[in-house]
């Protein structure tokens, strides 16, 4: 229901962002390699995730390095496969792709109303500067990086005391060696 109820109170699609980092929080190594930072179990339930979407979205950086397929790779959930969204304010016309210009624009796609975010840092700092996402799913590997690439960019907060009480854990597992907590967004609307 959470899409619909995203949809009604909010005129946009529910967004969930993927974030999948080491210890200390980089999703990739300096050099911007980052295959594998999970192991299966994770991967897999990320995959698991994505059959429960309409819509996946990645930015221009992680398509121009990775050519991601955003397909779901599980025994029984192939024909799951979501909408491949790409968020660029330069590319046209990409086959096999609906391109959006702004992370506001994922309000326009129809039929979509859970959106699932997988872009790196840039994409995931857009999505959260502009207060879209509505649920993290933070995977994070038992892994030291040091000095790779950060999961997050500016996200515009100026007040340290406008952090707090903005996100609710609401599961926490093991995944094989990985933990994955998920977050949900407190909207305190008066």
């Amino acid at each position: 229901m959470a899409g619909f109820l995203t949809r009604q109170a909010l005129d946009r699609p529910h967004v969930t962002l993927k974030v999948a980092t080491s210890l200390d929080g980089c999703i990739a190594m300096p050099d911007g390699s980052s295959r594998w930072i999970t192991g299966p179990q994770a991967r897999a339930h990320a995959h698991l995730e994505r059959s429960r979407h309409e819509a996946i979205l990645v930015g221009r950086g992680t398509y121009d390095a990775d050519a991601p397929r955003l397909d779901v790779r599980l025994p029984g959930l192939e024909a799951r496969g979501p909408m491949r969204v790409l968020l660029s304010s330069t590319a046209e016309d990409v086959p096999g792709w609906t391109v959006i210009a702004a992370p506001r624009d994922i309000a326009t796609l129809t039929g979509v109303d859970h959106i699932l975010v997988e872009g790196g840092a840039a994409v995931a700092s857009a999505f959260l500067a502009a207060d879209l996402v509505d649920r993290i799913l933070l995977y994070r590997a038992p892994i030291l990086i040091g000095g790779g690439k950060p999961a997050l960019r500016d996200i515009g907060l100026t007040d340290l005391t406008k952090a707090h009480g903005r996100w609710t854990i609401v599961d926490a597992r093991q995944l094989g060696m990985d933990r994955l907590e998920v977050y949900e967004r407190e909207r305190n609307e008066a």
